[in-house]
């Protein structure tokens, strides 16, 4: 009977060992920084996912806000409903970007996981892509945030630019200070976003040599 269960023994002692070498490679400082890494890009999908339905909605209030101007100022009923459409618009687009902001933030916060074990690795040209690989994420981190800001006063701008073209009353002086301010708006958000998309390039590319150095170039 006890010469029978020797091989399930032995069997299982070496299951056993392979499991805990298993889960000591996976600690290794490389093999966790780039699940944290790999984690942090999932969570930016989030982010991803808004930028065609943002667009749309931003191409949508600027149809409606081209509608608005082909109109005669007596049909105050049309322009009330096309004005009160693009601000239900505007909710949906600050939606949108808080939830942009949400996505970006986590997955900053779960690259900083991704340091310590970083700049544990002892490779040869290891440390200076790390320094390059953090340096850049918060380069772009506070690009996009930045980015954001712009964002929100955008929205507000736009906001107000609705709101007054409800007002029958509304002074021409008014509108165009506010279009300004609007057009405004817009420039630092192209300027923002330019940043940000150059920092993401960067970043990308930086990340790439990282996994070359660290041998996980494949994604294993």
């Amino acid at each position: 009977m006890t010469s029978i269960l020797k091989p399930y023994i032995w069997l299982a002692c070496i299951v056993g060992f392979a499991i805990l070498l298993s889960g000591c490679n996976d600690r290794k400082p490389d093999k966790q920084a780039f699940n944290y890494l790999e984690k942090a890009a999932k969570e930016e999908e989030g982010f991803n996912k808004e930028q065609k339905p943002l667009l749309k909605e931003e191409k949508k209030e600027q149809s409606l806000y081209n509608k608005i101007m082909a109109l005669d100022t007596k049909d105050a009923k049309k322009i009330k409903s096309y004005s009160d459409e693009a601000l239900s618009s505007l909710d949906k687009r600050q939606k949108m970007i808080d939830d942009e902001n949400k996505s970006l933030t986590s997955a900053y916060k779960t690259f900083k996981k991704a340091v310590p074990y970083m700049k544990e690795i002892k490779k040869e040209k290891a440390a200076k892509s790390v320094q390059q690989l953090i340096d850049n994420m918060k380069k772009r981190y506070t690009a996009f945030q930045s980015l954001y800001k712009s964002y929100q006063s955008s929205i507000t701008a736009d906001k107000k630019l609705f709101t007054l073209l409800k007002d029958k009353n509304v002074k021409t002086e008014d509108l165009q200070k506010q279009l300004q301010t609007v057009n405004q708006t817009y420039q630092k958000i192209e300027e923002n976003k330019k940043a940000f998309n150059t920092y993401t390039e960067t970043f990308n590319d930086e990340k790439q040599v990282f996994y070359k150095i660290i041998g996980m170039a494949d994604g294993q």
